[in-house]
């Protein structure tokens, strides 16, 4: 797995495994066991990942994480993550404001699920 990940990456950069294990300090004779399913050390890894500028989870995984963020985290929306971000930027005064419009707009919604004293919707 690894090696089908490092050979895309090399084919990617038109480069191979064995100039790019040269490049960064590293001997070749590895190549052949992790062609059979073996793990290089995370020191090479994180060597390679740099030098063909790719992810670790790239050449570990063949995915790279950061471009494929999940669409939900914990049933969140990816609307409600940004929303959640921007909450984060806000000061404490600035969030107590949103707080209010969000519990105001709730509770003039005149729906029964909202009646836990706060506007908020019951899980």
């Amino acid at each position: 797995m690894f090696y089908e990940n490092l050979t895309a990456v090399c084919r990617e950069r038109g480069t191979t495994p064995t100039t790019a294990l040269k490049a960064c300090g590293f001997a070749t004779g590895s190549l052949g066991g992790w062609k059979k399913g073996k793990w290089p050390n995370s020191e090479i890894v994180v060597a390679l990942a740099a030098h063909l500028n790719v992810s670790t989870d790239r050449l570990l995984i063949g995915d790279d994480a950061k471009k494929t963020p999940p669409t939900e985290v914990r049933g969140i929306s990816d609307e409600g993550l940004e929303i959640g971000a921007l909450w984060d930027q806000l000061d404490k005064p600035g969030q107590a404001i949103i707080q209010g419009k969000i519990y105001e707009r709730l509770e003039g919604s005149g729906d029964a699920n909202h009646a836990d004293g706060r506007g908020l919707k019951r899980a």
